[in-house]
This record gives C-alpha cells, structure tokens and sequence, in this order.
C-alpha cells in the first residue's frame, strides 16, 4: 500500500514538472511573437481553426479537443502472514507479492490558444487553456522560438 501511493505521488510530481514546462514554453513561445504579423505565428504552428471577433477585439484561435482510449497499469501490492496447524504440527510464514492489471482508461486532451490582432494583423496578446496533452503539440512547435538560455 505504501509503495502504491509513493508511486502515484511521484507520478503526480512528474506530471506538475512536464505541465510547467509545457505551459510556460507555449506562453513564452507565443510571447515571442508578439508585435509580428499572424502569419508568422501560422507558419510556426500552422493554420487556425478559425477566428471571431469580441467585445471588437479580433482573435485567432486553434483548438485541439480529441478524446482517447488508452491502458494504465494498475498495481496491486499484496502482503500477510499465514498460521497453519495441522496432525503435523504448526507453520507460519509471510508472504508479499505484486499483480498488475491494465485498466481502459478513456481521457481528453484539450487545448485552445487564442492570439489577438490589431487592424494590421499584428499579435497584441495571447491566452491558451487546456491539458498537457493537448497543449503539448503547441509547446512542442513554439519551443525552437524560445529564448536560449
């Protein structure tokens, strides 16, 4: 039981990690490309899937929404000890062992950037939501445009 929750924890840690990187690197990424024209931004992550205009601002938007079926390993850590009496006497002992079953698991990955223009299709500001696996195509594509450190 112990093990188990030490796994799910670390597994949680690495997930916070890969989603701060991911995160920070769309929204650094898309920074960098503030004041261009859009299709500077279009020939980095490719063409949007559409654009609106709110409160007359006009934003461009791309969106990822795609739900999956996928298996995770589910493991069962088993431990005791064991009395037998019997006409031959008396026994214990301990046992341990491990089982592992693979469980569907359904998820979505979602992501939605929105990047707003001004009259001449300069980039003014951004904003993204969604998941790390959904965003992660993005942060993927916008990480060569990033800063070197």
């Amino acid at each position: 039981m112990f093990k188990n929750r030490v796994n799910f924890l670390l597994s949680g840690i690495v997930l916070s990690i890969a989603a701060c990187t991911t995160f920070e690197d769309i929204d650094a990424g898309l920074s960098q490309f503030r004041g261009q024209h859009i299709d500077t931004l279009i020939g980095a992550i490719g063409f949007p899937d559409g654009e609106q205009t709110i409160a007359g601002r006009r934003l461009v938007y791309w969106n990822t929404d795609q739900t999956v079926t996928t298996t995770m390993p589910v493991t069962t850590y088993d431990y005791g000890s064991i009395n037998a009496y019997g006409s031959g006497g008396y026994g214990y002992g301990n046992y341990s062992g491990t089982s592992t079953t693979y469980v569907p698991t359904t998820v979505n990955y979602n992501c939605t950037l929105k990047v707003q223009v001004d009259r001449g299709n300069r980039i003014v500001n951004h904003d993204f939501e969604g998941n790390i696996g959904g965003c992660e195509r993005y942060a993927s594509a916008l990480r060569p445009y990033l800063p070197q450190s």
